[in-house]
């Protein structure tokens, strides 16, 4: 009966999975390009640069070098999904926000989600070379091989893990280090008392849990936080209408760093 019960489980969460991804694509093709990230820079050419540099620099190898080690770890594993996943913005998406950081240059930067790393370690090599920032990360990881109470995630969450061993931004270079802090713990708890001590933020990055009530929560709890033309960045915005209906609630316009990851300046 329990094994039923499970096959059932996992076939809705299948099919919920492409029903996402239905609607995902259907979006890359529809979202507006007028407000896209290149309105946000001088030039081509000057985008053109920031969006390079990471893979000039050589965070883009090395992480397709760990990759390949995720991969060796966890490929025996299955989860919520059958297995065990990366769980990363795409890399385009990671040079936009890249690029954003570069150009912004941002003192004060919380980021939501952590899992891997690959993201911070996109915002920590664009501080690293600006030579100024930083950044407080908040993670409540699922590592492989763990057994958690019901409940302990969100029941929509992907299969995005962490490999056994390891700890949340296990995949970011030991130089970008510095300017990083992690807090573990859920967004609901740890976000609140983060942002009444820091007071005030230049920037900050959702890409936690992805309900629409931990997401319209983060956006909600931020922005007030943010400082004047600050910017408040928002992954998978496509699950769900939390990001267009805080736009239209705070009346601020959207743009795209690309269809999943949306942004809006305060």
């Amino acid at each position: 009966m329990n094994d039923n019960i499970s096959e059932i489980s996992r076939s809705v969460k299948q099919i919920s999975f492409f029903i996402y991804k239905y609607f995902s694509n259907l979006f890359k093709k529809n979202f507006n390009r007028n407000n896209s990230l290149k309105t946000i820079f001088k030039s081509k050419k000057e985008l053109k640069k920031y969006l390079h540099e990471p893979e000039v620099i050589g965070l883009v190898d090395d992480l397709r070098e760990k990759r390949k080690i995720f991969r060796k770890q966890v490929d025996s594993g299955t989860s919520i999904w059958d297995s065990y996943r990366w769980g990363a913005i795409s890399y385009k998406d990671c040079r936009g926000m890249y690029s954003l950081v570069r150009k912004l240059k941002p003192e004060i930067l919380v980021e939501t989600g952590v899992c891997n790393g690959i993201s911070t370690a996109f915002i920590l090599l664009a501080m690293d070379k600006n030579k100024k920032g930083k950044l407080v990360s908040i993670d409540y990881p699922q590592i492989a091989g763990t057994n958690y109470e019901n409940g302990a995630f969100w029941e929509g969450k992907g299969g995005a893990m962490i490999p056994e061993g390891h700890q949340p931004g296990w995949v970011i270079p030991q130089h970008l280090r510095d300017r990083w802090t992690l807090i573990v713990g859920k967004s609901q708890d740890k976000l609140p008392p983060l942002l009444s001590e820091l007071k005030e933020i230049d920037f900050f990055l959702h890409d936690s849990d992805h309900s629409y009530e931990c997401m319209m929560f983060e956006y909600e709890t931020v922005f007030g936080a943010l400082k004047n033309k600050g910017i408040l960045v928002s992954d998978d915005i496509v699950w769900n209408n939390s990001f267009d209906d805080f736009c239209k609630k705070t009346k601020r316009k959207e743009y795209y760093v690309g269809p999943n990851v949306g942004f809006l300046f305060k």
